[in-house]
C-alpha cells in the first residue's frame, strides 16, 4: 500500500553574498530593512563540502549553498527542498524533484542528483555519517568497497524523478534525506575544479555563486537580488559580543559554555533555535547486570525533569511534557543494588554533555557517566554494557527503536542552538546541525 506525502514547494528568498574576513564593523548599525546581515563566528570553514564540513562557518556555507532533497522544520517535520514530493511503496521510494536550477542556469535533473548521492557512497566521498544515512540503499556496500562505480539502488525515472531501492521497508529513509551532510553537490563542481574545486567551482542550487576565495581570509558569494550576508571571524566571544551590541553583527552563536558569561544586556536577544530533533533519554529494560529492569528507570524517575533540563540548559529550553516516571517498566524488575548506574552520553553533543553533568550533580554517586562518540555509543548500547543512553535523536535516527531491545525513551527537551539575534531579524531558524538558515533572515 503506497503512501504519498505531497508538499507545497518552498520558495527560498535567500540572501546573496557571504564574506569570511578579519573583523571590520560596518559604518552603520544593522536595521530590519538593511541590505546587510552580518553574522559573527569564531572559526573559518575547514571545508564547504556538506559531507565533511565540521566548523560552524563551513556548515553554514554548505547548508545554505547546497540544498538537500528534503529538510527538517523546527519541530521535526519533513519539508520539501529540492524534492517536491515522496512516494513510499514497500522497499521503493520515489522522489519527484522541483523545477530548480543551478546558479549557472543548468537545470537540476534526477541524473545530477543520483550522481551526487552515489559519490557520497564511494571511497572518495563517503564519511561515517553518509554511510549510515545511505546504508539502507541497495548497492551501497559495493560502491563503498570500490567494486561498483555507482550505487545500483539509486536510479532515475525521467528528468525529474528519482527512485531509491531499499534493502527493507523503512519509515525513516525520507527523513534521512533531509540531513545536511547529504547536500547535493553537482559532480561537475569537483570534475572541473579538481582537488581545488572549492576555490574555483562552487555551483549549487540555492542561488549563491562563489565569486572570490582566499583561504582563511575571504569567501565571497553573490546572488542577483537580496541583502548581503557576511560571516566575520572574531578572536574572542567578548569582541563578538561588543560587535553585536554595537550593531556590527546581527547574529552571533552562543555555546553552552558561554551562556554563563553572557552579559545581562544580551539576554533579551538570546534565542534557542530548534533544530527538529529531541534530546532523548533511552533506558534498555532488558539489559543484564545489577542495574537491569527498573534500577535505572527508578533512579532517573526520582530526578525532576524540569530541574534537570534547567540546570543543564537554562530556563529558555522548555523540558518535555512527558514525565520521567514513564520510564519505569512493569513490576518484576531488578534493582541496581546500590551500584552506580552506567549512563552513556553522546560526547559530540554539547547539550547531551551538559545534561550528563547536571544529572551527576543532581544525583551524586548514582550514575557513572560515560562520554562516548557516536559509534562507540551504539556499540555499547547494542552490547548491553550501558543501562541508559542520552543523545540527540532525529527522525532519521531509528537506532533507539524497540527492535534494539526493550527500550523506554523519553524526550527531555528539543534539540537546538543558542543564537543572539538582533531585534530586526524575525522568525530566524536553524538547520538541523545548528547553522543559521539565511533564508529566514530578511
Amino acid at each position: 500500500m503506497a503512501r504519498a506525502w505531497p508538499w507545497l514547494l518552498v520558495v527560498l528568498g535567500l540572501a546573496p553574498a557571504l564574506l569570511v574576513h578579519a573583523a571590520a564593523p560596518p559604518s552603520l548599525p544593522i536595521h530590519a530593512t538593511s541590505q546587510q546581515v552580518p553574522i559573527a563566528v569564531f572559526d573559518n570553514p575547514n571545508t564547504v563540502a556538506p559531507a565533511s564540513a565540521t566548523t560552524l562557518a563551513g556548515r553554514m556555507v554548505a547548508d545554505n549553498v547546497f540544498q538537500t532533497l528534503f529538510r527538517l522544520g523546527p519541530h521535526g517535520t519533513v519539508r520539501p527542498d529540492l524534492g517536491e514530493s515522496a512516494l513510499v511503496s514497500g522497499t521503493t521510494v520515489t522522489v519527484v524533484l522541483s523545477d530548480a536550477r543551478l546558479t549557472n542556469g543548468q537545470p537540476v535533473t534526477s541524473a545530477m542528483v543520483a550522481a551526487a548521492l552515489s559519490r557520497l557512497a564511494t571511497p572518495a566521498g563517503s564519511t561515517a555519517t553518509t554511510r549510515r544515512l545511505l546504508a539502507d540503499v541497495v548497492g551501497v556496500g559495493r560502491a563503498e568497497s570500490g567494486h561498483a562505480p555507482r550505487v545500483s539502488g539509486i536510479q532515475t525515472a525521467g528528468a525529474h524523478r528519482l527512485v531509491f531501492h531499499l534493502k527493507a521497508p523503512s519509515s525513516t529513509f525520507v527523513a534521512s534525506l533531509s540531513n545536511p551532510v547529504l547536500g547535493i553537490v553537482p559532480t561537475m563542481d569537483m570534475a572541473q575544479g579538481g582537488p581545488y574545486w572549492q576555490t574555483s567551482n562552487l555551483v549549487g542550487s540555492s542561488g549563491y555563486q562563489l565569486q572570490q576565495f582566499e583561504p582563511n581570509a575571504l569567501m565571497d558569494f553573490a546572488r542577483a537580488r537580496g541583502p548581503v550576508v557576511t560571516i566575520t571571524r572574531y578572536p574572542t566571544f567578548a569582541e563578538a559580543w561588543h560587535a553585536f551590541r554595537d550593531g556590527a553583527a546581527a547574529a552571533l552563536p552562543v555555546s553552552l559554555a558561554q551562556l554563563g558569561a553572557l552579559p545581562a544586556a544580551a539576554r533579551p536577544d538570546l534565542q534557542y533555535l530548534r533544530t527538529g530533533g529531541a534530546l532523548t533519554l533511552m533506558v534498555n529494560q532488558s539489559v543484564s547486570g545489577p542495574w537491569r529492569g527498573s534500577g535505572a528507570a527508578a533512579a532517573l524517575a526520582r530526578v525532576g525533569l524540569a530541574r534537570w533540563v534547567h540546570r543543564a540548559l537554562g530556563p529558555r529550553v522548555a523540558p518535555s511534557s512527558q514525565h520521567l516516571a514513564s520510564l519505569a517498566p512493569p513490576a518484576a524488575a531488578g534493582s541496581s543494588g546500590g551500584a552506580p548506574i552506567p549512563l552513556a552520553i553522546d560526547g559530540a553533543s554539547p547539550a547531551a554533555v551538559a545534561l550528563g553533568r547536571a544529572l551527576a550533580a543532581l544525583a551524586p554517586h548514582r550514575f557513572a557517566v560515560q562520554d562516548l562518540g557516536a559509534a562507540a555509543l551504539r556499540r555499547a548500547w547494542s552490547a548491553g554494557t550501558v543501562a541508559a543512553v542520552l543523545a540527540p535523536v532525529f527522525p532519521n535516527d531509528p537506532w533507539a527503536a524497540p527492535a534494539h531491545g526493550a527500550v523506554a525513551a523519553v524526550p527531555l527537551a528539543p534539540t537546538g542552538a543558542f543564537w543572539l539575534v538582533a531585534p530586526g531579524l524575525h522568525g530566524v531558524q536553524a538547520f538541523s546541525d545548528g547553522a543559521l538558515n539565511w533564508a529566514t533572515a530578511p
